[in-house]
């Protein structure tokens, strides 16, 4: 199926190996902006901004947030960019420094969207956040990017996910191919869980009133999560996402693989991995590249970066540069 070698124009010049073991090339690179700065030519471009209200399959209303700088010009392209089952569309719209991914994105003249996931934010609240599963997200998903892909007249988007985030895309993306032009995933599971939900966490989860987590009680997560972050960063977290429904976070990795047959996923892939992030696993994301049809698979190694790179001060440029490039390629 594939040929021997795959080629990218203009490859970042820090790609130190070329893995082709197998029938196909993961382009490995390793930190390929590092140190480079956004600048002041990046801050000066006004990023504008829409909130959006849709329904989804069974009428339910769902936010999203745009921002874009063209209007009528044309675009690079459509991004939707999908949460982990914690956060809600704020994680790629941090308003610390130059930290929002949506603004950068939109700089380099993309339409950007994000949303807050059924039972977060400004979306409807189910009443039960148990009944909120993998299932149900990938029908909201769905809706999202038919309603994206008719808001901009669009043909396909890209998708950038991160965590259970990445689950909820690389379904829609194994779903509807055709919707799909590339895929960019951030602490990416697979098959492999290094440290699966414990009998004592799951059970804590199904006691919550309602079906809903104050994340007060995962404040240590939080902190693992985010140990490479800057106190700034630390404060918005902890004081932005306070809540979130216990369906999510009980289906996002049990039973793995969510994700099959891999092999239908053919759009692009760049996975973006932390050497310290500890969760995932470098093997499970060679493993997932190896299955998948897509004729260009990367894979960006952020050298001591953790489990966040993107809200990590030491990554975070790097993360959007890498992301930039490979959406433009």
């Amino acid at each position: 199926m594939f040929g021997n070698k795959v080629t990218v124009s203009k490859c970042p010049p820090s790609i130190k190996r070329i893995i082709s073991e197998i029938a196909f090339t993961i382009f490995v690179f390793n930190s390929c902006l590092e140190g480079v700065l956004l600048g002041s030519a990046y801050a000066a471009v006004s990023v504008r901004a829409r909130d959006h209200y849709f329904k989804s399959y069974d009428g339910s209303t769902i936010y999203v947030k745009e921002k874009f700088v063209f209007e009528k010009k044309k675009i690079a392209g459509v991004v939707v960019c999908f949460t982990p089952c914690i956060y809600t569309h704020h994680f790629y719209d941090c308003p610390v420094s130059d930290y929002s991914l949506m603004d950068y994105l939109a700089r380099k003249g993309f339409k950007v969207f994000a949303y807050d996931p059924r039972g977060f934010g400004s979306s409807y609240r189910s009443p039960d956040g148990k009944s909120i599963t993998y299932e149900v997200e990938l029908k909201d998903a769905e809706a999202l990017v038919n309603f994206v892909l008719a808001k901009t007249g669009a043909k396909t988007v890209s998708m950038v996910a991160f965590g259970s985030g990445a689950q909820v895309a690389c379904g829609h993306a194994l779903r509807y191919p055709e919707q799909v032009n590339s895929l960019v995933l951030m602490d990416f599971l697979w098959k492999f869980f290094p440290e699966p939900l414990s009998p004592q966490f799951k059970e804590m989860l199904l006691n919550q009133p309602n079906g809903y987590l104050p994340l007060s009680v995962v404040a240590d997560f939080f902190n693992k999560q985010l140990c490479f972050a800057s106190p700034e960063i630390l404060a918005w977290v902890h004081s932005t996402f306070t809540v979130a429904p216990v369906g999510p976070i009980l289906t996002a990795f049990d039973p793995l693989p969510l994700i099959k047959p891999a092999e239908k996923i053919r759009a692009p892939v760049l996975i973006i991995r932390g050497t310290e992030a500890g969760i995932t696993s470098e093997a499970d994301s060679f493993d997932f590249l190896s299955k998948i049809s897509s004729q260009i698979r990367a894979i960006d190694f952020l050298e001591g970066a953790g489990p966040v790179p993107s809200l990590e001060r030491e990554h975070y440029q790097t993360v959007l540069k890498d992301i930039g490039w490979f959406l433009t390629k």
